[in-house]
């Protein structure tokens, strides 16, 4: 199975190890947003673990 850093296209000014770096020191949980069609922003936290290139929420 191939892992989700692996499959991922990165765009953006953070390396992989210091992505997983981030991922694997990260004490808060993940915070995922978008707008919703009326305009009203959507947020919810997921909480998770990430290990060995693998996330468990």
């Amino acid at each position: 199975m191939e892992s989700l850093m692996n499959a991922t296209t990165l765009n953006g000014p953070w390396t992989k190890p210091e992505i997983e770096a981030f991922l694997e020191q990260s004490t808060i949980p993940i915070r995922l947003a978008t707008v919703a069609q009326d305009q009203f922003p959507r947020v919810i936290s997921l909480w998770f673990h990430y290990n060995a290139s693998s996330f468990i929420a």
